[in-house]
């Protein structure tokens, strides 16, 4: 997104590693309001902690899926979809992240130890921002009304802004949710395991190509703009529908093949 036609980032990388699942617990394991799914992976929505809202929903989260008709190959692996009721800290501020819990050991390949890593628990999580009500100047007119605030970096200086609900929505489902995907195909499917000094350029890389490739010619829709405008209506029984005779599909290519 940008501010004053500066870039704006997250503050560091949105792909956080965890050691053990305690640590990661601290970020993806709040009170649950509500839960659903997508092609069997699980979205979860927790409750707000005070001062703080997220404004996105499991209904928008389907919805970007089926808009950007999503590959259900590019989420296998995925341990969950997390709504998260709070945000990370300030100095490591995100819109988004993409959790992995690694099971590290050492391997020996022709008397040389190496180190190396499986991802045993991957999440994606949408964090929750700051809620501040706040009055403000705008062309001369005062105005008042609640806001978002935000920590992104521009450059190499890390600011301190507000943004609205739109704004918030629009960033959140056209880009972060799919450059955390992207994440996960990089981990999942190409095994990048962070161990190699450039690891890190070359996921943000490959995440922020991903969703762009995922949004193209789809952001200035009429149905991703009521999405973000929280005005579209989702048909989960036509989903759920298009589903069932999916599994009815296979069930009988299974029974032909065993036949």
């Amino acid at each position: 997104m940008k501010f004053n036609g500066k870039q704006l980032k997250c503050a560091k990388s949105n792909v956080l590693h965890f050691a053990n699942k305690d640590e990661a617990d601290y970020f993806q394991r709040g009170e649950v309001e509500d839960s659903g799914s997508w092609r069997g992976v699980p979205i979860v929505l927790e409750k707000g902690v005070s001062g703080f809202d997220n404004p996105i929903t499991i209904a928008d989260v389907i919805a970007v899926f089926e808009l950007f008709s999503m590959s259900e190959a590019d989420l296998k692996g995925l341990d969950s979809i997390i709504i998260s009721g709070k945000s990370n800290n300030v100095e490591n501020w995100a819109f988004g992240a993409y959790l992995v819990v690694w099971d590290d050991f050492e391997i020996e390949e022709n008397g040389i130890v190496k180190k190396a890593r499986v991802a045993k628990e991957k999440n994606i999580v949408l964090f929750a921002q700051k809620f501040d009500r706040i009055s403000f100047m705008w062309d001369g007119d005062k105005r008042e009304g609640n806001y978002y605030r935000i920590h992104p970096m521009a450059g190499n200086e890390q600011m301190d802004r507000y943004i609205s609900k739109r704004t918030l929505r629009q960033e959140v489902l056209g880009n972060t949710l799919c450059h955390e995907i992207g994440h996960h195909v990089d981990v999942f499917y190409y095994g990048r395991n962070f161990l190699q000094e450039d690891d890190m350029s070359k996921s943000e890389f490959f995440a922020s190509s991903y969703a762009s490739a995922r949004a193209k010619g789809r952001l200035e829709t009429e149905e991703f703009i009521t999405l973000v405008d929280g005005d579209y209506i989702l048909n989960l029984s036509e989903i759920d529908n298009r589903e069932k005779k999916k599994d009815e599909i296979l069930e009988g290519l299974e029974a032909d093949n065993e036949t």
